[in-house]
């Protein structure tokens, strides 16, 4: 098949998406499809060591936040994604330029569209800022237009079967309004021996203590680590 990834975030950037998707762009190489990345322009990405070989990348210099105030070759992306004749398209996570942008004609588009949610923690107000965007029109907007952006998807992935209305609210309307095509996909790998695996850790790191604690994410406020320390 003709595969299309198109995330924000993809390599050389580290941080979880880009990692979720350089996964999923590699199983789906190692298994003979055609596979493509679109995503956002990095001019780091032709200087790099590492790279994602077999992947035809596209870039588009698109930027914005959370606001819904992208800027950028919106239309070019919007032209390509018409234009190119793939089989399915990947979309990974809401409210990122790579769904957005796309939403305005992705009726349009033949491909069989999957939206790879990692999550949308909209509702969720962490600072007085965040109280502001909260309250703002663009996000009480995308609030509002949101159960109608998941109803226009052939099919859904979840990384979690919780849904709130705080971290998992895509989840909370799929259910909220019976729309069916979904899937949940958890993330992480199943450890075939966890014995060889903790003591190649301790080993490795030289970790002698009794307890051994680990918080894979990035490191940030919004991950909040302290609140694990202090938990702990």
């Amino acid at each position: 098949m003709k595969i299309l990834i198109s995330t924000f975030s993809f390599w050389p950037a580290i941080d979880g998406i880009s990692s979720v998707a350089a996964n999923h762009a590699n199983g789906f190489l190692s298994n003979g499809h055609n596979v493509s990345i679109a995503t956002t322009k990095n001019e780091q990405r032709y200087i790099s060591k590492d790279n994602n070989e077999g992947c035809n990348i596209f870039e588009f210099d698109i930027c914005g936040g959370p606001n819904f105030n992208y800027t950028g070759e919106i239309e070019n992306y919007r032209k390509f994604l018409l234009e190119s004749e793939f089989d399915i398209i990947f979309f990974h996570c809401l409210h990122s330029w790579t769904t957005d942008c796309a939403s305005a004609i992705i009726d349009k588009v033949d491909a069989v569209k999957v939206l790879v949610s990692h999550g949308y923690s909209g509702n969720i107000i962490y600072s007085i800022k965040g109280l502001l965007n909260y309250l703002s029109w663009s996000r009480i907007k995308y609030r509002l237009q949101l159960k109608y952006l998941l109803g226009r998807f052939d099919h859904i992935v979840f990384l979690s079967d919780k849904k709130d209305k705080n971290r998992f609210y895509d989840f909370y309307l799929v259910h909220k309004f019976n729309l069916s095509s979904f899937s949940i996909i958890p993330n992480g790998s199943k450890i075939i021996d966890k014995k060889l695996c903790e003591l190649n850790f301790r080993l490795k790191f030289k970790i002698r203590t009794k307890y051994l604690i680990l918080s894979v994410s990035q490191y940030s406020k919004l991950k909040n680590q302290l609140m694990s320390l202090i938990a702990f």
